[in-house]
């Protein structure tokens, strides 16, 4: 009985935008952790920094400096 498998297989754009959101991501996690003092609070805000970045623009427009800004607003 042949087994069905589900294998996707992710285009070359969208391994480009893994890399990107992945180096963005381990950018900003010393950033948030100094701003947090701590380490699980900080990876959490970047995150969450992330999430809303990408929620809103573009990957190709994300920026580290609005990524830290995205990372102060949240925690006003």
């Amino acid at each position: 009985m042949p087994m069905n498998r589900n294998i996707s297989v992710m285009s070359e754009k969208q391994k480009e935008i893994n890399e990107t959101l992945r180096n963005l991501y381990k950018g900003l996690q010393p950033y948030c952790r100094f701003l947090t003092r701590n380490k699980w609070d900080g990876d959490d805000l970047a995150q969450e920094s992330l999430v809303r970045a990408v929620q809103n623009y573009p990957v190709s427009q994300l920026h580290p400096s609005l990524l830290k800004k995205n990372c102060v607003s949240l925690l006003d």
